[in-house]
């Protein structure tokens, strides 16, 4: 890693004269593909915890002070890089309420998709068209449907026909 910087800090060098680079390992954040026998998975992890990871790809076994002594590390220093954090309960579950957000919006705009071209859907129509275009990108819940769709109707996307509450009309 230190040959990178170096090499990062001539080329910086010679784009400008006037800035000075400082480097903050203990700020920097890697991007790590990760091969595991059953997957791979990205990791995104401090610069100290990818050094340490990068030393014990050239050795099966360091002891703490090799670690500290191969990486001219503190003591301080590495014991927060080798804390690995959890995203916080609140991070996850706004997560999972962003990911159902960006769902509805996607059933929301292939049900009007669907219902201009067609003009007229019956409901079981509507929601396996609607599965069929989404199951690229994500398999919905047949439930959302039932929500999304008053949805719709309530901002005047569709409308039901009087005569058969199981079958839209778009107005879109």
């Amino acid at each position: 890693m230190i040959k990178c910087v170096e090499v990062f800090k001539r080329f910086y060098e010679t784009k400008t004269k006037h800035r000075k680079l400082s480097w903050i390992s203990s700020l920097g954040q890697c991007h790590i593909n990760a091969k595991f026998e059953l997957k791979n998975i990205e990791l995104i992890i401090s610069t100290y915890q990818a050094a340490i990871l990068d030393l014990f790809n050239a050795s099966d076994r360091l002891s703490y002070s090799q670690v500290i002594t191969q990486l001219n590390l503190t003591h301080d220093d590495l014991n927060e890089g080798i804390k690995i954090p959890l995203p916080p309960v609140d991070k996850r579950k706004k997560f999972v309420e962003d990911v159902d957000k960006d769902r509805w919006y996607a059933i929301d705009a292939a049900s009007v998709r669907i219902m201009k071209s067609r003009k007229v859907l019956g409901h079981q129509q509507l929601v396996s068209e609607c599965i069929e275009l989404l199951g690229r990108m994500f398999k919905p819940a047949v439930k959302a449907f039932k929500k999304r769709i008053e949805g719709l109707i309530s901002q005047d996307y569709l409308e039901r026909y009087p005569e058969n509450p199981n079958t839209f009309k778009s107005l879109a």
